[in-house]
């Protein structure tokens, strides 16, 4: 066995998250993420793997040195994000850097920061049990595709790199490939997710504006969101990048529905239409539908 990685199951899932001190709420969301979440999982998987936290960590030396290899070393990394805690940003950025399997775990209604956003991150109410089942069973299915052998690394830092080696490439055709990428990417930060058809009358017009593209970035991406929690946490997220005051986030029915800058918004679960509504009388102004 390495020197590198010596556990007494042979490989090394290192979970790293907010802590806080005993008793503490922060403890006891971690506590839960650990224990009925990470740790049942990899239980219940062949897959030899050694679950470690830092606070678990009975090796003698300075604990911050043990945590810096355990992240740059362990085979799988598991990073809770919630409360957007700055040393576990710290800790996450150097997992990316060196390009291994890395999974985000949340609170749900944790807003991502940018960067971060587009990565897959499991959204889960450790309060509620079917929402624990669920996102036990997602953790499963990540973690055994992280074990194919044709499973591929990818995250910000990986994807830069790919571009900036298609830029530099002296292939013509991968030169072509960059500049497509860079579209691409610029479409989607600019949320440019139509087309769409709009009926109905405008007013507000700088508001409504930021709604239109609200919707048209939210809608590209709630048809791929299975779980319900996750579709509430993509709104705030995507609320919170456009500067929108996102509220009342609910599931009624096959909608969505959530107050947005004095609006009443009504999407459809399966992406196919939405509504702005008058907070009033509940009168649609404005109705979306997907070409």
């Amino acid at each position: 066995m390495s020197q590198e990685n010596e556990t007494a199951k042979g490989k090394l899932c290192f979970v790293v998250g907010p802590i806080g001190s005993s008793g503490s709420e922060v403890r006891k969301h971690s506590d839960m993420v650990l224990h009925a979440i990470i740790k049942e999982v990899i239980d219940s998987l062949d897959l030899s793997y050694e679950v470690r936290r830092a606070d678990d960590d009975v090796r003698p030396g300075m604990i911050g040195d043990r945590i810096i290899h355990d992240i740059i070393n362990s085979d799988l990394v598991i990073a809770d994000l919630t409360g957007l805690n700055p040393n576990v940003f710290y800790e996450l950025g150097i997992r990316h850097a060196v390009g291994r399997p890395t999974i985000h775990i949340a609170k749900i209604g944790t807003v991502l920061p940018f960067d971060n956003s587009g990565h897959d991150t499991l959204f889960v109410d450790v309060t509620d049990w079917q929402d624990i089942v669920r996102t036990r069973g997602r953790l499963s299915a990540s973690i055994r595709a992280i074990n194919d052998p044709n499973y591929r690394v990818s995250n910000p830092i990986t994807q830069s790199n790919a571009s900036y080696a298609l830029k530099s490439s002296e292939d013509p055709r991968d030169i072509v490939l960059a500049e497509v990428n860079d579209r691409l990417s610029a479409l989607e930060t600019k949320q440019l997710a139509g087309p769409w058809k709009q009926r109905g009358r405008r007013t507000h017009v700088n508001s409504d504006r930021l709604i239109d593209e609200f919707i048209e970035m939210f809608m590209s991406r709630i048809k791929n969101v299975e779980a319900e929690n996750e579709k509430v946490s993509l709104a705030f997220n995507y609320g919170e990048l456009l500067g929108l005051d996102i509220a009342n986030v609910r599931i009624k029915g096959d909608k969505l529905q959530f107050n947005a800058s004095g609006r009443l918004i009504s999407i459809a679960l399966d992406g196919t239409e939405a509504s702005i509504l008058f907070d009033d009388d509940g009168t649609a102004s404005v109705r979306m539908e997907r070409r």
